[in-house]
């Protein structure tokens, strides 16, 4: 079974990349796609803050203590289906008295007011960290689209369909780029934020998508969570 903590670092835009070419190519379920789709309420619920450094160090110094007790409501009380994000799957298990005392406790801890406070900064610091203008960009759209026409994996009744889902997907991502101040702010951050997003600091990369300072590895792509 996946740890929840899998799902606590979200990749949202790699992800959403990386989904709908699999389900463009069958190569994931109907489920799993239509659970994982961008769609405009998820957007909108994606509102972003306005950063500053010390709301992004108090991130990452939380995050140790946020994926032990991820972990562990997930192991004991399992996690919420509906709970189509982390902050949503820690709304449900506050609910709950004794869960929602550890969950006050991690937050007061680093200086959050709420939960809500937390997991938009949260998605905040990771959209701005994992946003790739380049993999968003109507090059890659194109490569993908091709790569639908041509794949035997598709019949040839469902491209078209395959390829408007492929479009829907990349209009909500591109939809989800972060605040220009934000990708600035979290710039000192990023071997940090490479780490916290599951790669280790040699990946992390300029969170715009430019290419890599001299001895920076390029960034991978993410697997999804």
């Amino acid at each position: 079974m996946t740890p929840f903590v899998s799902r606590l670092a979200p990749r949202l835009l790699a992800t959403a990349r990386t989904l709908a070419v699999a389900a463009a190519l069958g190569l994931c379920g109907p489920a799993i796609a239509t659970a994982q789709s961008p769609t405009p309420e998820a957007t909108a619920e994606q509102a972003q803050v306005t950063l500053t450094p010390d709301m992004v160090q108090r991130f990452i110094a939380s995050w140790p203590d946020f994926k032990a007790l991820g972990d562990e409501l997930a192991a004991d009380r399992g996690v919420d289906p509906s709970a189509a994000t982390p902050t949503a799957a820690f709304a449900a298990w506050a609910k709950q008295a004794d869960a929602k005392a550890k969950i006050d406790a991690v937050l007061t801890k680093y200086g959050f007011a709420s939960l809500e406070d937390w997991g938009r900064t949260a998605d905040s610091v990771m959209l701005a960290f994992s946003y790739d203008e380049q993999e968003l960009s109507d090059e890659r759209l194109a490569e993908i689209l091709a790569e639908i026409e041509t794949s035997p994996q598709v019949p040839p009744d469902q491209k078209a369909a395959a390829a408007e889902q492929v479009r829907e997907y990349f209009a909500a991502a591109q939809a989800l780029k972060p605040l220009p101040e934000n990708v600035a702010t979290i710039e000192p951050f990023l071997d940090e934020l490479a780490i916290v997003a599951g790669g280790s600091p040699d990946e992390a990369g300029p969170a715009d998508g430019g290419e890599p300072g001299a001895g920076d590895a390029p960034t991978g792509e993410a697997a999804p969570n």
